[in-house]
């Protein structure tokens, strides 16, 4: 303990003494300069002596070199989170990676159309999927078609508004996978009618099967938070969603409902690392849109307020969904994503 004090004390004598030293050594003669040199170590030699007899030798640099060997290698991670980094500095990051290999998914309205799209594109990307629809013929097709992509595949025969079904389907698809990591809710249904003759068993039907679907869904198959997994596989629920024009009130009303969903559910389950974002498509020809596309009127209005000049294809969806289900998505939460070729943007 007396060795520590007294190496103290003579560390901070040395340090103005080392200062005043250095000064006068730039300007006295020889014989000054070698007095200093010894006025220097003095402390030094004194502070050596009494720790040897202590049984500690002195090493007053020794936490100074540790503090800088930290400092050294800690420099690459401080400099890549951006911490201690200059203003202008550019700094190396890391590229994320948008494969899905290894991830499990769940995508329901996957028998034809978009839902087939989704589920197909996530193969591609490296995930397993669980399709789910009412048609176990056409998820058939599907299935076989994700199979052929050498990815596994799981056919769930499934009506969304049944909370109970979803929750049982669900437990089935993660005993196939072993667990799920992405939820694609895009089951629909959408009726043309004019809002002063839209009953109670049609707007039942819409909303329940877009709005109350969609929540059954997220509630009885939420992919699974696994903190020993949470650095490796960054969970993602999205739900598709779309405005709705006219005359469909009961249509674009639970499609906006599903952006207000979209938000709360991503605001509650960001702390389980569960992230929710919403595909707002635009206009897109498939089976449940095919009567539309039929009046050449409405083709030929519809398609002049769209920049671009076209009706989407399927594949326009595809990048934008692999996107929000892969680690390059990672920070990217309750957001809705238009893909509608410009049109909201030009109405």
């Amino acid at each position: 303990m007396r060795s520590a004090y007294v190496s103290a004390i003579c560390t901070l004598i040395s340090v103005p003494a080392g200062t005043l030293a250095a000064l006068a050594f730039m300007r006295g003669t020889r014989r000054r300069r070698g007095a200093l040199q010894v006025y220097l170590l003095l402390p030094f030699t004194i502070a050596s002596v009494v720790s040897n007899r202590q049984g500690a030798p002195f090493r007053p640099l020794r936490g100074l070199r540790r503090a800088r060997q930290r400092c050294l290698r800690d420099a690459p991670a401080r400099l890549s989170q951006g911490v201690g980094r200059p203003p202008g500095v550019l700094v190396k990051l890391a590229y994320p990676s948008f494969s899905l290999a290894g991830r499990r998914a769940l995508v329901t309205g996957a028998g034809r159309g978009l839902g087939r799209g989704f589920a197909q594109g996530l193969a591609q990307a490296g995930a397993d999927v669980a399709v789910a629809a009412r048609s176990e013929g056409e998820l058939a097709e599907t299935a076989a078609a994700i199979a052929a992509l050498g990815r596994r595949s799981v056919s769930l025969p499934l009506d969304v508004t049944d909370l109970d079904l979803v929750r049982r389907q669900v437990f089935a698809a993660r005993e196939r996978f072993g667990g799920l990591d992405i939820l694609v809710s895009n089951a629909g249904v959408e009726q043309a009618c004019p809002s002063l003759d839209v009953d109670e068993v049609l707007w039942d039907r819409v909303v329940d099967t877009n709005l109350k679907g969609a929540f059954c869904l997220c509630a009885g198959g939420r992919p699974d938070h696994d903190r020993r997994r949470r650095r490796q596989h960054r969970q993602c629920l999205l739900t598709d969603f779309r405005s709705g024009g006219v005359p469909t009130a009961a249509y674009g009303s639970s499609k906006a409902g599903l952006r207000g969903m979209t938000r709360t559910l991503a605001a509650e389950w960001a702390a389980r690392d569960i992230r929710v974002n919403a595909i707002g498509r635009g206009y897109f020809r498939t089976a449940l849109t095919e009567a539309f596309y039929q009046d050449e009127h409405w083709r030929r209005t519809t398609l002049a307020k769209i920049p671009i000049g076209r009706f989407g294809r399927l594949d326009d969806l595809i990048g934008a969904t692999v996107f929000l289900c892969s680690d390059g998505a990672a920070y990217v939460t309750g957001q809705p994503f238009d893909i509608d070729n410009g049109y909201v943007a030009s109405v």
